[in-house]
């Protein structure tokens, strides 16, 4: 697995990443894999979860996609190469619930379950 272990790429990456981000969301682009193909990502809506969920709106940021909680989840783990906790169990299945909710979340989009 790659990681990055130097601070300051890791500082310039999660900035370019935010100005995409709110570049897309300045000019009104939705998720690109969703207008390609017509099916929905696994975090399409996670930006507007996340926008939502920062003016303490949670209802409205559990509509546009239940997983918005994760994502300082995932960071931390991007920050920290993977080691949030001192267990590498608890990591590891940290990653996994997570991602699976994301798959399940993803499964009941696509069946428009939710």
């Amino acid at each position: 697995m790659y990681k990055i272990n130097d601070l300051r790429k890791k500082v310039i990456f999660l900035c370019a990443y935010t100005i995409i981000v709110f570049s897309f969301r300045y000019f009104d682009v939705t998720c690109l894999i969703y207008r390609v193909t017509g099916i929905p990502c696994p975090g399409c809506g996670i930006t507007r979860a996340c926008l939502s969920a920062l003016r303490f709106n949670f209802v409205e940021a559990f509509a546009y996609n239940p997983m918005f909680w994760s994502v300082p989840i995932l960071l931390l783990y991007f920050i920290f190469d993977g080691n949030i906790i001192k267990s590498k169990f608890a990591n590891k299945l940290i990653f996994s619930l997570i991602v699976f909710g994301f798959i399940v979340t993803w499964l009941l989009k696509i069946i428009d379950l939710y």
